[in-house]
């Protein structure tokens, strides 16, 4: 059986090539938040002053939470600051 799981890791789709680990960092427009008690009154206060928002999106169950900039650069000042 370990000779057949080892055969198994040897194929073109092991689980490491999907998340190879190191990776470039992403640039683009979304930012994901992690937090708990988040809202979204609180999150556009504290997002709002580095651009335009065009999209907020929650995931209660995840504490997680999306938020989307008009612009790139507004994201990037946001993670700066």
């Amino acid at each position: 059986r370990d000779r057949d799981r080892d055969r198994e890791r040897e194929g073109p789709f092991r689980r490491s090539d999907s998340f190879p680990e190191r990776r470039a960092p992403r640039k683009g427009n979304t930012l994901y938040v992690y937090g708990e008690d988040m809202t979204p009154p609180l999150l556009r206060g504290a997002f709002a002053p580095f651009g335009n928002i065009i999209d907020l999106s929650m995931d209660p169950p995840r504490n997680c939470a999306f938020v989307t900039y008009e612009k790139m650069e507004s994201a990037d000042q946001a993670v700066a600051e």
